[in-house]
């Protein structure tokens, strides 16, 4: 059985830390959450949904049952029982039911919730919820930065170095946007061992329930289109988005899904509307220590992230207004060579969204670079080889 204690609170000048302690047998250990000191007053601390959501699936993974000292929102208990803990059990063979007891349920209403908040990790997905959304009723007004595992699974030192990087590079768009910006570190990741693809809802939307004081609703933005979503043994975190956002729903914060009726090129041709994303969009899958960073621009142009938005910013006409983030002369010197890399991710690799770079060609009548055949076959014979040699 793990025990879980109250949470509690330390604060030093420009941090406050939420903490709570929870034993399981001898071992004991601490989960905390941490934010600038001034969003002292944004957070709730009535109840421990924040911990309860992360040391839920810890008892998961762990197959024990779990206790809880401090009240739990009502509504997200009754989500995990409804939804999420049937869903997690069927789609995960190692996972067995547990018990999880409480000593209440809480009703608690924040009537000071009035802001719809989304996370800002400067790529597509989160620019086009910010675009979507702008002259709405639902008027992005809050963005948020979280380091729960989308900068090193395991945590550790390195993954927060990077988040601190990031956050540098977030607070130029919040400050351009007009926006304010709420930043959180954890540990969760240090202490959570299920892969980030499978558990990214929960450990961003953990991390959301600290501030039910100022959020009536948040917006999480979807990877994949509503058709392409597919329920399996395999499907990761993205496929059950309606899912996990209804049911890590609190009393007063609805979680919502964005972007289930887009595809990443759809994505795209938003974004590109927004002048703010021309000196900020950053899709690379490398890391800021990587060679092939550039000290002039944020993304290495390379990595194929980078060479399936770049080819999809030049189908729409709009790879030149990009210039400040990608190296449009080598892509323009590697255009044949990239176009290759589209049809092999989407012959060889079935990656879906090369699938909808070529369906957009099509449709479009868009005729691919005589070249780009040549190194499509380069490629392929270069992947049989290096499986031979092993």
């Amino acid at each position: 059985m793990i025990y879980v204690g109250s949470i509690y609170t330390i604060k030093d000048q420009n941090e406050i830390t939420i903490a709570c302690d929870f034993t399981h047998g001898d071992y004991r250990d601490t989960l905390w959450f941490k934010t600038d000191l001034e969003n002292e007053n944004k957070l709730s601390l009535n109840n421990c949904d924040s911990f309860f959501v992360i040391l839920v699936l810890y008892a998961l993974v762990n197959k024990v049952d779990i206790t809880f000292k401090d009240p739990i929102s009502q509504r997200l208990f009754m989500g995990f029982e409804d939804y999420i803990l049937p869903t997690l059990l069927y789609t995960n063979k190692n996972f067995i039911p547990i018990k999880i007891s409480h000593n209440g349920l809480s009703k608690e209403l924040y009537s000071e919730a009035n802001s719809i908040g989304t996370a800002m990790s400067l790529g597509v997905d989160s620019f086009f919820t910010v675009s979507d959304k702008l002259n709405s009723i639902d008027t992005i007004d809050v963005l948020t930065l979280f380091n729960a595992g989308a900068f090193g699974e395991k945590g550790g030192t390195g993954a927060r170095k990077l988040f601190h990087e990031m956050i540098k590079e977030v607070e130029k768009v919040a400050a351009d946007l007009n926006l304010p910006l709420i930043t959180v570190d954890s540990n969760l990741s240090e202490l959570l061992d299920f892969k980030f693809i499978y558990s990214h809802t929960f450990r961003n939307l953990a991390c959301v329930l600290l501030f039910q004081n100022i959020f009536k609703s948040y917006y999480y933005s979807a990877a994949y289109h509503l058709k392409d979503l597919k329920i399996t043994n395999q499907s990761t975190a993205g496929s059950f988005d309606l899912v996990y956002t209804a049911g890590l729903s609190s009393n007063n914060l609805i979680f919502k899904s964005s972007g289930l009726f887009h595809n990443r090129l759809e994505k795209t041709k938003v974004i590109a509307l927004n002048e703010k994303t021309f000196s900020h969009l950053n899709v690379c899958l490398i890391t800021t220590d990587n060679k092939n960073i550039s000290e002039e621009r944020i993304n290495c142009s390379k990595c194929k992230k980078c060479v399936r938005t770049m080819v999809t910013l030049d189908l729409l006409g709009k790879i030149n207004l990009y210039r400040d983030v990608f190296d449009v002369e080598y892509y323009q010197q590697k255009r044949a060579n990239h176009f290759g890399d589209i049809l092999y991710m989407n012959y060889h690799m079935k990656d879906l969204y090369a699938k909808e770079i070529m369906e957009y060609m099509q449709l479009k009548g868009y005729k691919k670079p005589f070249l780009s055949y040549y190194y499509l076959i380069r490629r392929a014979c270069l992947a049989i080889i290096r499986k031979i040699k092993r």
